[in-house]
């Protein structure tokens, strides 16, 4: 059996691992845990690299874009709904065999989804944190450099820390991670308005000049939606809410709760999403998100004094909760790779060891290989999300979905899917490669 055939029929995926965890949960029964836990999966750290974006392509792509993808995700996750209905599906293994080659399209996105989520996240708090030390040993940042060297040391702490989690099959201990990186998400997210909303009362704001209405530029808006896709992934989360719905208020009572679920949670984040970028251009225009004073360049917390103290200690709370979710997104990787018959490494004693001290040494070099935060974020979007939340489940759509909406929405997530694959990849890398030159 070839390497690709055993990949498509491999038995444990991350929703399988997490579907472990909706079991401890004993079903969930109300509309708000629901709308909360697919919220969860979407409100992370890219939600501060948006306003990089609306000042590369104009305020007005950049909102575009936001209600572009809110409105399409909720779409496609309706239309799935109608068509696990339909077809009685129990799995999401399941529904991709309505698809050829879709599960396997899924497994190979969601492996690089997770990698690169782990590099984007290792990148935001590594110079975060080397700009807090900085910070308390200066009362200032930005003095030094933070050069490879640096990078490397407090990478290799993070993944000190983080491995003891990354090498057990339990993880127990951890199981609240996923809701307290949420809840710092949001209150940052909240710090981040105030603050911004404070800048503009006071008349301190537009230090840079205002943020462009629109920049004609095709080039740019594929190379920067892939940022915008990494926001919007709640479908990561989608199978798995759904099943512990059902489990909790059973199949008939869980389809009409997962639509308006679905629905809320969208709102809820395109509404955050909106907050946080609206008013930091507002506030700070040209220089939202392009701070290159320490480790900024992306991050719009970085247009925040130093000595905002609420700003800066969300940020020290984030990079502990961050840490902490490495193990969490590695696991489900490595349970991957451990299920493919061909490696022969399920039952090996130190299999887990090494596919997780290797994915490691991947993230590691990927941070030192791009430099810039939002091309982290990007090539994340372009290279796995774009697939597996867009791509994968609107090609489901076009050949499943019942009515002529099903199918035009399906082509429409399917091509927007590949065209951030091929297209935003591409110009994300050679964006990466004049910058070394």
């Amino acid at each position: 059996m070839s390497y690709m055939s055993e990949l498509v029929d491999m038995s444990h995926t991350a929703s399988s691992c997490r579907d472990e965890q909706v079991e401890e949960m004993k079903g969930l029964k109300s509309t708000s845990s629901s709308v909360f836990l697919l919220s969860a999966m979407s409100l992370g750290v890219g939600v501060f690299s948006l306003p990089t974006v609306m000042n590369a392509v104009g305020w007005v792509w950049g909102m575009g874009l936001c209600c572009y993808f809110g409105v399409i995700s909720t779409f496609l996750m309706l239309i799935l709904l109608d068509i696990v209905k339909h077809h009685n599906s129990k799995t999401w293994e399941e529904l991709c065999r309505l698809a050829p080659v879709a599960r396997l399209v899924s497994r190979i996105s969601l492996f690089l989804s997770l990698l690169m989520a782990n590099a984007a996240h290792m990148q935001t708090v590594a110079g975060m944190l080397f700009d807090l030390l900085t910070f308390f040993v200066t009362d200032d940042y930005g003095q030094y450099v933070f050069g490879m060297w640096q990078k490397v040391t407090l990478l290799l702490i993070f993944l000190g820390l983080a491995t003891p989690f990354c090498f057990t099959d339990d993880l127990a201990a951890l199981r609240h991670v996923g809701s307290s990186v949420a809840i710092v998400v949001v209150l940052l997210c909240a710090a981040v308005v105030v603050s911004s909303c404070v800048t503009i009362a006071q008349g301190e704001g537009l230090p840079g000049g205002e943020t462009p209405a629109a920049v004609t530029d095709f080039k740019l808006l594929l190379s920067n939606a892939p940022n915008v896709c990494f926001a919007f992934t709640g479908m990561l989360n989608f199978w798995e809410v759904f099943a512990s719905l059902k489990k909790g208020v059973g199949v008939d009572e869980a389809f009409p709760r997962m639509r308006k679920a679905c629905i809320l949670s969208s709102m809820l984040v395109l509404i955050v999403y909106l907050l946080v970028s609206g008013s930091s251009v507002l506030a700070f225009g040209e220089l939202a998100g392009k701070q290159h004073k320490g480790n900024g360049y992306g991050n719009v917390l970085y247009n925040f004094p130093i000595k905002n103290y609420p700003v800066t200690l969300l940020c020290a709370a984030l990079v502990v909760v961050i840490v902490l979710e490495y193990p969490v997104i590695n696991f489900p990787l490595v349970s991957m790779m451990l299920n493919i018959q061909s490696l022969g490494l399920k039952n090996r004693v130190y299999s887990r060891h090494f596919l997780s001290l290797g994915g490691m040494l991947i993230v590691i070099l990927l941070d030192l290989a791009v430099p810039d935060l939002p091309d982290v974020f990007g090539l994340c979007g372009s290279l796995g999300l774009s697939l597996f939340c867009y791509a994968v489940p609107g090609y489901i759509c076009m050949l499943a979905g019942r009515g002529p909406l099903s199918k035009m929405v399906g082509a429409l997530s399917l091509a927007t899917g590949l065209a951030m694959t091929l297209g935003g990849t591409y110009f994300i890398l050679e964006r990466i490669i004049k910058s070394h030159h």
